[in-house]
Formats: structure tokens, C-alpha cells, sequence
């Protein structure tokens, strides 16, 4: 079985120099932070470790590995180091794609810190990323690379190690090759903020089947980050809790949960007879933002069929709730956003709005506005006349006194009406149906929260299981690859101590040998020293003797000098 760290040299693919060019360009404009962590898992509660320990350490590897040095150094922020890089190569915005940095004794997670936060500051330049099928990064990229990206980093989510447990990031190719709660989840991050807008608009033509790639699978699903949200019609991301996004924020509004299959032809046809204008619709999933050219439409159709219109919306016979763009609160826009619809236009203003957070968030706020009671000749109790559309359990006559008061009219601009009679209590029936049917599935939703929560416990702890046993497996596999390799290395030195000793031994015994032979050899020649000396005492004495007999020859002279001329030599 494939383990999720295998594999890891996949991650880093082949780069043309036309596009590592077209990544430092893209990169240069980007205002990125890199973080640096430790995992809570890796922390002993007697003895825990402090990231601003390895602040050095980290800034050495960096500078001397990827050439990558930070604006002032690395700051401390919390349990985490960030630093904003001033080299912009391919190699620096390579840098963080494993996920992690190996220290001297420790690996610390090394990412592009989060771009969601509205006060931080940082480009828009990560999406993310939902699989049900699990693809190896090359086919990652070729699908990236159809959608308009050059080269993209896989960086993970924070995961929970357990049901109350720590939150660790994942190393990339983890995130990769192991899938959480069913999908493969990870964050995309992408050289620029326009890279990764011109990617999701080109993944949202191939997903409306306007423009479709062959090179992305049908399972691949990307998202803005859940903080964030897409305006449509200028292809960009923005941050609704932004100051700078409150006149797009007002021009918008959420409807859902629609119906299955729903397009945008059908919520144009729910808007008909409304005189609205044509608004740009958008679907993403079982949502769609509505965006008109003006805040006053998108006013208006809150106004009317929002938590305190008088008319509801109807998809394709089925009613849908109004609500507002919102993301996670902020600290820095808590003291202008108001604490029920979450807008920034009507700062220190009664707010009539009943709030419904981003889906995403998967919560629901209730309205602290409430009606207070008043005597029945109130004026205030006779301008907050109740709606049309009562809930199911009113009797007939709140209904009848109900038409009484006549609600806002769906005609925009909002035109006075003529008082109508009373309907029959036949036609309420469709009505009440619906309301009934509204009604208990909201109550449905509200008494399966609690078992949802519980079920994404077991979620948790199921991953959290999987990922020990994958690191006891892990732990008893490197403990059982390092015994063989010390069993191997002990019979290695053993063996070759064995054979050190046997040489040494003969070495031992040749040098014996020769020592005794020497030993032979000198007593044999002292034997033979005094033959030999008497043997040299008797040549000394021939030689003596030759020389005194050819000394004796010389004197007498040569014989044939002596012969007669007659005589001559022959």
C-alpha cells in the first residue's frame, strides 16, 4: 500500500525557463508571508518547544538551501514565525513545497501563511482544493496548467489529530496520497492573486460545461478560500467583511438552498413580474449570489422576500432564503459590523435584517431585534402588521387581520397597492403546505445539528486512528529497517574483526618462522667460520706461492727472445 509520504520527488516537476520566467513576474506581484510552526503532536507537555528557538537555525537553511532571505528577519507572532520574502526566483516561491523544513533535530512546518484573513494584508492567491479520487501530482498540474496556472503548490489544512487532540498541518505529498473524511483536501497556492482568478473562472467555465478541458477530471472540484467570496462579473475575489468590498457587498445577495439541477434560468424566472432588473446569477453548489448593477435592487428584494419581507421566493416551487455575503468575524471590523446581519452601512442604525452566516460556516444566528409588546391602539404595533405568510399553527382570524394591512408589493420601485378583501381560507391551504413543509424541514435541520456534530466526532476520530495506526506502521517499519541495518553492520564488524585476527596470526607465525630460520642460518655459519678461515689461510698461502713463482718467471726473462736470428719465431 502506497504510504502518504511516498513519492515526495513527484511534487517537484519539470519547469521550461519561458515559465519559470512567468513565475517570477506573476511571484513579484504578490504580497505573500511564509510561516513557520511546530506541530502541537510533536510538542511533550513536560518539555514543550518554542519556534523562536529555532529562528536562527531556520534563517541559515533558508538563505543557504533556497537563497531566500525575509524583510527584518522572522517575527514572532504567537506559536508561529512569519517572514516576508524578499527574493521573488522560482527557487524561493518553490521553497515552501514540501511542506516542511528539517532542522538539526526536528522538522517544523514551513507554509504560505493563510490569505482569508481581511487584516493581514495578503494577496488572494490560494483556492482550494476537493478531490474524491486521488491524483498524483503531474496530473494535479496538467489539469492546473489547462485551467491557465503555471505551477501551483500543494499545501495542507490544519488536521485534527484526535477529537480534542492537536491540529497539525501535513506534509504536501501527504495531503496527495491520503485522503480526510472521504476526499483529498488541500489548499492551492499560486504565484499570483490574477493566476489564480483567471484558474477558477476557467474552472467555472469548464464546470457549466461552457468551455470543458479534457485534461481536468469530472471529480475535481476548486473553491475560493471560505473566507473569501467571487464576484462573477469581474472575475475577482474579494473579502466581504472588507471596507474597501461594502458597495459590491450591497449590490449582492444569497439565495438557498436551491432545488437540485437548478439553473440560472429558473431563478430569472422566479425574479419575473418583479420589474427587477436582470441580475448576474451565480451558482455554486446549492447557492447562487445574485449581483445587480446597484445596491438598490439587491435593497429592495431583501426588503421584500428577505427574514422580515412579506412575500417569499419561490425556485421551482420550492421556497428559498435570503441571505447575507458574510464570512468568519474579525476582531478589526467587530466595532463597525453589526452583530446580526454582519453589513458595514448601517453602523450605530437599528438593524431590521435576520441574519443567516455563509453556508459554509454551516451556522445560523437569530435576530436580538425583537418585537416588544404594545397596547392594541400602539401606532408601532399597527406599522409592524404581520405578513401574509404566517407560520403554520395561527389561527384564521390572525390571517384575515393579517390581509387587513396590505404587505409590500414585489412591483420595484415599491408602489402603493389598493386594499384587497380578505382571500378565502381555501387559498391559504397551498400556502400553509409550503410554510408547514418549510417549516418542518428547518426543524428537521435544527434536531439533526447535534447528531451531524457528533458524526463529524467519529469523523475525527476515525482520521485520527487511520493516521496512528499509519504512524505506529510507519514507526514499526523504520525500527525494524534500523535493526536489520545494526544486525548488519554488527556482523559486518564482526566478521571483519574475525578476519583482522586471522592475519594478524599468520603474520605472527611467518615472522616466527622467520626469526628461527635466521636463528639456523647464523649457528650453521658459525660452524663453517673457522673452515672457512682456514680455507682462506691456505689460498692467501698458494696465492703467496704463484706470486712468488711468477715473480721468479719474470726475472728470468721470455725464453724466445733468447733464440738465435736463425731460429726465427714461428
Amino acid at each position: 500500500m502506497t504510504m502518504y509520504w511516498e513519492r515526495e520527488a513527484h511534487l517537484f516537476q519539470g519547469l521550461t525557463p519561458a515559465e519559470i520566467t512567468d513565475i517570477e513576474q506573476h511571484f513579484s506581484e504578490t504580497m505573500v508571508r511564509i510561516q513557520f510552526s511546530i506541530n502541537p503532536s510533536l510538542q511533550q507537555p513536560d518539555n514543550p518547544l518554542s519556534i523562536v528557538n529555532f529562528r536562527k537555525e531556520i534563517e541559515t537553511i533558508c538563505e543557504e538551501r533556497f537563497g531566500l532571505t525575509f524583510h527584518g528577519g522572522l517575527s514572532e507572532h504567537g506559536q508561529q514565525l512569519l517572514g516576508t520574502p524578499i527574493q521573488r526566483t522560482a527557487l524561493a516561491w518553490a521553497a515552501p513545497r514540501r511542506g516542511y523544513l528539517f532542522l538539526r533535530d526536528i522538522s517544523v512546518v514551513m507554509l504560505y501563511q493563510y490569505a482569508g484573513v481581511l487584516s493581514n494584508g495578503l494577496s488572494y492567491h490560494q483556492l482550494e482544493y476537493r478531490n474524491r479520487s486521488k491524483l498524483p501530482p503531474a496530473d494535479i498540474l496538467c489539469a492546473l496548467r489547462a485551467l491557465g496556472a503555471t505551477d501551483a503548490i500543494v499545501q495542507s489544512y490544519s488536521r485534527m489529530s484526535g477529537a480534542h487532540g492537536p491540529r497539525d498541518h501535513w506534509a504536501a505529498i501527504g495531503c496527495v496520497n491520503w485522503p480526510t473524511e472521504g476526499n483529498y483536501r488541500f489548499r492551492l497556492v499560486f504565484p499570483s492573486q490574477t493566476m489564480a482568478e483567471t484558474v477558477y473562472a476557467n474552472y467555472r467555465l469548464h464546470a457549466a460545461g461552457t468551455n470543458r478541458l479534457d485534461q481536468v477530471p469530472p471529480s475535481m472540484k476548486l473553491h475560493p478560500l471560505r473566507d473569501l467570496s467571487w464576484d462573477n462579473p469581474s472575475s475577482t475575489f474579494f473579502h466581504p467583511l472588507s471596507l474597501s468590498a461594502t458597495k459590491l457587498v450591497a449590490t449582492k445577495v444569497r439565495v438557498g438552498p436551491l432545488p437540485t439541477l437548478t439553473t440560472p434560468a429558473d431563478i430569472l424566472e422566479a425574479l419575473h413580474g418583479s420589474q427587477l432588473p436582470s441580475p448576474d446569477v451565480d451558482i455554486i453548489d446549492d447557492y447562487a449570489t445574485l449581483t445587480f448593477d446597484s445596491p438598490s435592487p439587491a435593497a429592495f428584494l431583501w426588503n421584500a422576500s428577505g427574514p422580515h419581507g412579506t412575500t417569499r421566493l419561490y425556485v421551482r416551487n420550492i421556497a428559498v432564503q435570503l441571505h447575507v455575503l458574510m464570512g468568519r468575524t474579525r476582531t478589526t471590523a467587530v466595532a463597525l459590523q453589526c452583530p446580526d446581519c454582519g453589513r458595514l452601512d448601517h453602523q450605530g442604525k437599528p438593524c431590521d435584517r435576520f441574519t443567516y452566516l455563509d453556508p459554509r460556516d454551516r451556522a445560523r444566528s437569530k435576530s436580538r431585534h425583537k418585537s416588544t409588546p404594545r397596547g392594541p391602539k400602539s401606532p408601532g404595533a399597527r406599522s409592524r402588521s404581520q405578513s401574509v405568510h404566517t407560520r403554520a399553527g395561527r389561527s384564521v382570524s390572525q390571517h384575515s387581520t393579517t390581509v387587513s394591512h396590505n404587505p409590500q408589493s414585489w412591483q420595484y420601485p415599491p408602489q402603493q397597492q389598493p386594499l384587497h378583501a380578505s382571500a378565502p381560507t381555501t387559498d391559504l391551504v397551498p400556502h400553509l403546505r409550503r410554510e408547514l413543509s418549510t417549516y418542518v424541514d428547518h426543524r428537521i435541520v435544527q434536531a439533526t445539528a447535534p447528531l451531524q456534530q457528533e458524526v463529524d466526532t467519529l469523523r475525527a476520530d476515525k482520521e485520527a486512528l487511520t493516521a496512528l495506526v499509519a504512524a505506529t506502521s510507519t514507526a514499526f517499519t523504520t525500527l525494524d529497517a534500523r535493526l536489520l541495518e545494526e544486525r548488519r553492520l554488527r556482523e559486518a564488524a564482526e566478521h571483519q574483526q574475525s578476519e583482522d585476527q586471522r592475519k594478524l596470526t599468520e603474520a605472527q607465525d611467518r615472522l616466527q618462522t622467520t626469526i628461527t630460520q635466521q636463528g639456523t642460518h647464523q649457528e650453521a655459519m658459525a660452524e663453517r667460520l673457522p673452515i672457512i678461515e682456514s680455507s682462506l689461510r691456505t689460498l692467501m698461502q698458494a696465492m703467496q706461492s704463484v706470486s712468488s713463482q711468477l715473480a721468479g718467471l719474470a726475472a728470468l726473462g721470455n725464453p724466445a727472445t733468447r733464440l738465435p736470428a736463425a731460429y726465427p719465431a714461428q
